[in-house]
């Protein structure tokens, strides 16, 4: 008897999601691999990094806000909106309705998504690379089997500088760093979890991508991919130059990879932003496994990041206060939700 595609064995080895804080390379990663004629990537989509997804349930009752673009924040960063470019992905909301339908599980109702990306890219594997799928990269790997996981890391130091230069001040960037690289670390445990580095990406970018593509079990063709003269084309389009971001990013994903953007934060942090820096803490609230430190300071050497002298605890000064930064990062946050009509005050996750 032919079997619907949900009645299946749920498998979901050929969908890769991909998280990490914003500026650590998850754009430039799958600018890249969209590339392999075997892959298909695009635009933020904003699907998996909300927690509803991964309670059935709860989706089905949560599914007219998130499509309705006011969807509760996952974590630090406020993402509203529940899967983004529909015209791009070849998904309206009727189809969305279609798939919930004919679903009695989470991984089911994804297994439906997948197939139809799939087939939407032709493509073999389909690669999300929403930066705040981190926030829920540890819900996936329990609950769609065999998915791949995916989390970016990188010098929060670099992205804090990276990020103040998009609008963010130091303590928002640094509490986004802290919060969403913890939030990543979380799925570790994960049997399908890979841990890339930004560094070791863009200075031996062959290497990683040989062993990405190993992970994925697709072919290896990373030496074509990036090399410029063969110009090979990807499926993962964005009008760069009509965004923000190309104005604050040091380089933009069409550009070649390149490592100069390695240690930046010597130049555009000071003494006192470092030592500030390593104050941030993760309130007790914030529940992560026991083993993950809970400052920005201590995740930096958890993670093997060289820790600058002025980071040393010992010579932090008392009179550096966190608050005024820390304020000003809240009511910032507090005018998004206001904009987007919320009733959801964001929550405060470090001091």
């Amino acid at each position: 008897m032919n079997k619907s595609s949900h009645e299946k064995p749920h498998n979901l080895s050929n969908l890769c999601i991909v998280g990490g804080c914003g500026s650590s390379g998850t754009t430039l990663l799958a600018h890249i691999v969209s590339k392999h004629e075997k892959i298909g990537s695009g635009p933020e989509f904003n699907c998996f990094n909300h927690h509803e997804l991964y309670d059935f349930d709860s989706f089905k009752k949560e599914l007219a806000n998130l499509q309705g673009g006011i969807a509760k924040p996952s974590g630090y960063v406020d993402v509203p909106v529940f899967m983004t470019f529909q015209d791009y992905y070849g998904i309206t909301h009727e189809l969305i309705h279609d798939w919930v339908s004919q679903s009695s599980s989470s991984i089911e109702f994804t297994c439906l998504l997948r197939d139809h990306l799939l087939d939407h890219f032709k493509c073999e594997i389909f690669f999300e690379k929403s930066p705040t799928n981190a926030y829920c990269l540890n819900a996936a790997g329990k609950v769609l089997n065999e998915v791949k996981l995916v989390h970016m890391v990188r010098d929060g130091r670099d992205v804090v500088s990276s990020l103040m230069k998009r609008g963010w001040n130091l303590f928002g960037a640094g509490t986004r760093w802290l919060y969403d690289t913890v939030q990543g670390l979380e799925a570790r445990n994960s049997p399908n979890y890979m841990e890339l580095r930004y560094e070791e990406f863009v200075s031996n970018p062959g290497s990683v991508l040989n062993e990405l593509f190993s992970y994925l079990n697709v072919s290896k063709t990373a030496n074509d991919l990036i090399d410029s003269n063969k110009q090979v084309p990807g499926l993962y389009h964005e009008e760069w130059t009509q965004r923000s971001e190309p104005k604050a990013w040091n380089q933009i994903p069409s550009d070649p990879i390149s490592t100069k953007s390695i240690g930046r934060y010597k130049e555009k942090l000071s003494k006192r932003d470092l030592k500030y820096l390593n104050k941030i803490k993760l309130k007790k609230s914030v529940d992560v496994n026991p083993d993950t430190p809970r400052t920005f300071g201590e995740l930096l050497e958890y993670l093997e990041y060289p820790r600058s002298v002025e980071q040393d605890s010992s010579t932090i000064s008392n009179n550096i206060t966190i608050n005024p930064y820390k304020v000003s990062d809240y009511l910032r946050r507090v005018r998004r939700f206001h904009n987007r009509n919320y009733w959801h005050l964001p929550q405060i996750y470090t001091y």
